[in-house]
């Protein structure tokens, strides 16, 4: 009479296609997340050889574990890479510097940039003042005056 497999109407039946699939879905994952996590730490095995080379070749000078080759061996270079620049302008700005001629020729973009936006900035209070005054005449707060009235 009934001789089918009720076990294949379950969604919970292991060997249904879909439950498969998921299943090898997350062990491809996990694998994928092993292979990743290995390759991380033969980065970092990597990294560590290289700093304790460093540190037991510079050992009687520890103001060259700075260098820009400790940095770029690191893969550190570029958070420092224009941090010279920033200083000279930065002690510029504080006074302890004067004006070297090798910052004056750098910012040559960036000075026509500045006119460029002064222009703009010159040209914008015209139109700025009518906005604020239909801004001003628009908004139903402008009218309270913060004074209680008698009703």
């Amino acid at each position: 009479m009934g001789s089918g497999d009720l076990n294949l109407l379950k969604s919970w039946n292991p060997k249904l296609m879909k439950n498969r699939k998921k299943v090898w879905e997350t062990e491809q994952d996990l694998v994928n997340e092993q292979q990743k996590l290995n390759t991380r730490l033969k980065e970092i095995e990597k990294e560590r050889e290289l700093n304790e080379l460093l540190h037991a070749s510079n050992k009687d000078q520890p103001d060259a574990l700075k260098t820009d080759l400790t940095l770029k061996k690191s893969g550190l270079e570029w958070m420092y890479q224009d941090a010279k620049l920033n200083d000279e302008k930065e002690d510029y700005l504080l006074g302890k510097k004067k004006l070297d001629s090798s910052i004056l020729k750098q910012p040559a973009a960036a000075t026509e940039k500045a006119t460029e936006r002064a222009a703009a900035a010159a040209a914008a209070p015209k139109n700025s003042h009518r906005k604020g005054s239909t801004l001003h005449r628009d908004d139903p707060m402008s009218n309270n005056t913060g004074e209680p009235t008698m009703q």
